[in-house]
């Protein structure tokens, strides 16, 4: 199935999708930016990006039919016009995340089938992507990286996945896998629910030794500029704003 037909399919299931730049046969992402890219054949390819994500056939065929090339993108979070609210669980092999993964499998209980696609490729094993349902109601933020555990992150509210039939960067296709009693699903309505484990890992707040004392701002009448300067600012800071007036020129004070 193309990417065209593969975009309609997920619409027609409630996912909210989106064209992303592909990927050339020489491997360097369709945006032109080979030297600037960094997040090749993931990035999105409309102006508004993830939000301009749809369930429009007639859009997602305007789409694609200016390039067929492209990725394609689904947004994840939950769908304020009551279609699927969709989760993600990022499996990236470059942070050893699916030694982690299977971990996780033996601390808690083993997960049910769920749609699962395998990524990217990298020293011989796929990165994994798994999709769940979100419960009703429940907002989850993206961009929570190594709460679930280091290499595995999850794609909710403001986020986005690349899906199958999607080339990656390096070289295979991302692509619906096996589930361990070797079914192949496709995202339906009938997506697992997020289990409640992995909610309560993105949602616990960061281990103490990961968190920053905020710095202090005041302000204290009767203070001089300089001395308000010096209560506002870390010492570390403070030493550089010095450091750039000597260079500048300005005359010292005490």
């Amino acid at each position: 199935m193309g990417l065209l037909e593969q975009a309609r399919e997920y619409a027609k299931v409630g996912l909210r999708v989106f064209p992303v730049w592909g990927i050339t046969a020489d491997g360097a992402c369709e945006c032109g930016k080979a030297d600037e890219c960094g997040n090749a054949g993931k990035h999105p390819a409309t102006q508004n990006g993830f939000k301009d994500a749809t369930t429009d056939q007639v859009q997602i065929d305007e789409w694609w039919s200016r390039n067929r090339s492209r990725n394609i993108g689904i947004r994840t979070g939950q769908n304020p016009k009551g279609g699927i609210g969709l989760a993600v669980v990022d499996v990236d092999v470059k942070h050893d995340g699916r030694a982690k993964w299977e971990e996780l499998q033996d601390q808690y209980e083993a997960l049910p089938d769920t749609a699962v696609a395998e990524t990217g490729l990298r020293d011989g094993q796929r990165g994994l992507h798994l999709y769940f349902r979100l419960p009703d109601g429940l907002t989850l933020r993206s961009n929570n990286t190594g709460k679930i555990a280091p290499g595995i992150d999850l794609k909710a509210e403001a986020g986005c996945i690349t899906a199958p039939p999607s080339r990656h960067i390096s070289g295979v296709n991302y692509e619906w896998g096996s589930m361990p009693n070797g079914i192949r699903i496709l995202p339906t309505e009938e997506l697992l629910v997020l289990p409640r484990w992995i909610v309560d890992r993105v949602q616990a707040p960061p281990p103490i030794e990961q968190m920053r004392r905020p710095k202090q701002r005041f302000y204290e009448p009767g203070l001089g500029a300089i001395d308000q300067i010096k209560m506002s600012m870390s010492c570390q800071e403070l030493a550089q704003r010095f450091t750039a007036l000597r260079r500048s020129g300005a005359q010292r004070f005490s």
